[in-house]
């Protein structure tokens, strides 16, 4: 049982990752499309101007955090199932193993959250960070037909898994090398897992159907008006009061300060009415520095080395053409002619 929900988890979490991870990187391309501009500090209010953008890149974002009614949920629930199939009975050994795995797991899921939470409040939510030269509008609808496809499968597996538990059957069969005849109940058994998952689900579908439905009735016959948010005391706020990406990470990231490389750029203010200061800060990942970073740096270095071959002449690149052709002809020439040339040295 242990292995067949973990494969079987790990096999619906690929497959759910194609999804999400590819809507999230789509609507982001939409971003960018509209703003032009990469920097997630000068985005902000974009809900208003790219509603559809903005929906679909949070039920991706929600997804992806592993959060019900949806895909990413069901996958990771199959997988923590295997894990606590495999607490019962385990030794120590083994237990040590499965909280380390769970502990991760839990903690990936949480960082996911915080990130996706940040990134759709940044871009989306609140007011503009920044005034465009050019109007910023939703891309037209035949650009956003195949996202909505994406965002069908990604409610439909969450809403409806035992579809797809049977097309995960059989390749689960051959992994886990089950004795035949175990095909009907190797999927009861999946059946008997998702059953109280399935009806979790509906029953929050069916909660948030009934808190709207609520909400329509008893605002049948009253007037909506709408007023200016409190200011909390500032009678002219900005979107300087907001929160930037670094503001509202700042909490966890002081937690991983060890791991982490922050440079300040600072400019404090001067005087009794100060024109101008400056404060900004850049995190960056230690390990992906000296991993990643450094030694790919290194390897650009070296084959920058031999950018003078590639300069753009076409006569060196026909040259390029005739040397390679003579050497592959003469080499094997020589190589024969020196293979002679040993043999009668040995004998000698």
């Amino acid at each position: 049982m242990l292995a067949s929900l973990g494969f079987a988890g790990g096999l619906l979490h690929v497959w759910n990752h194609a999804l999400f991870k590819s809507l999230l990187f789509f609507t982001a391309g939409n971003v960018y499309q509209a703003t032009h501009t990469l920097s997630i500090e000068h985005l902000g209010g974009l809900i208003k101007k790219m509603p559809q953008t903005a929906l679909l890149f949070l039920i991706a974002a929600i997804a992806i955090s592993g959060i019900p009614p949806f895909n990413g949920f069901i996958s990771e629930f199959l997988i923590y199932s295997g894990f606590y199939v495999w607490m019962q009975g385990s030794l120590l050994g083994q237990l040590m193993a499965i909280i380390f795995s769970v502990l991760a797991l839990v903690l990936i899921g949480g960082l996911a959250m915080l990130c996706f939470t940040k990134a759709f409040g940044i871009v989306f939510l609140g007011s503009p960070q920044q005034t465009f030269q050019h109007e910023v509008k939703e891309v037209p609808f035949f650009q956003l037909l195949p996202f909505y496809i994406i965002a069908f499968f990604i409610v439909f597996i969450g809403v409806f898994p035992h579809f797809f538990i049977k097309v995960l059957s059989q390749p689960v069969h051959s992994l886990v090398n089950l004795p035949q005849g175990t095909g009907p109940s190797f999927q009861m058994r999946f059946h008997e897992t998702l059953q109280p998952v399935s009806f979790a689900v509906w029953g929050f579908i069916l909660i948030i159907g009934v808190v709207f439905g609520l909400r329509k009735i008893l605002l049948t016959n009253k007037i909506i008006t709408t007023g200016t948010t409190w200011g909390c005391g500032y009678v002219a706020p900005t979107e300087k009061l907001q929160y930037t990406a670094g503001s509202f990470v700042r909490t966890y990231s002081k937690l991983f300060k060890p791991v982490l490389l922050s440079s300040k750029i600072q400019k404090e203010p001067e005087g009794i009415f100060p024109s101008e200061s400056t404060y900004e800060t850049h995190i960056h990942d230690r390990i992906e520095k000296y991993l990643i970073d450094i030694p790919v740096s290194g390897y650009k270095w070296v084959l920058g080395r031999f950018a003078f071959l590639q300069n753009g002449k076409l006569q060196f690149y026909i040259a390029y053409g005739i040397i390679f052709i003579t050497l592959i002809t003469i080499v094997p020439i020589f190589y024969k002619q020196i293979l002679i040339f040993i043999e009668f040295i040995k004998q000698l």
